[in-house]
């Protein structure tokens, strides 16, 4: 097993490999990209994962489908205590 230090050097000594060879100058590339999204996006987002909630707490889909396309939403709503009686 190797020590946490030797995969910590290892680690940086590849962060540095990658600096070197402009794989992180691509990457703030793409993370400001990411900025540029359209106006209604975060809204439509925010509004899928409200539709994704209801459609689990009034029983249109269960907590399996719910897990599989919505995995952030359903580990929140078991962090909030909020699962239905029969998946607790």
């Amino acid at each position: 097993m190797t020590p946490p230090s030797e995969k910590l050097a290892g680690s940086l000594d590849a962060l540095r490999s990658l600096q070197e060879h402009g794989v992180v100058a691509v990457r703030r590339v793409v993370r400001s990209g990411s900025r540029r999204r359209p106006a209604g996006s975060d809204l439509e987002c925010r509004q899928a994962r409200l539709e994704f909630a209801e459609n689990y707490r009034n029983g249109a889909i269960r907590l399996d489908y719910l897990t599989r396309h919505a995995p952030f939403v359903a580990g929140e709503l078991r962090r909030q205590g909020r699962l239905r009686e029969d998946d607790r």
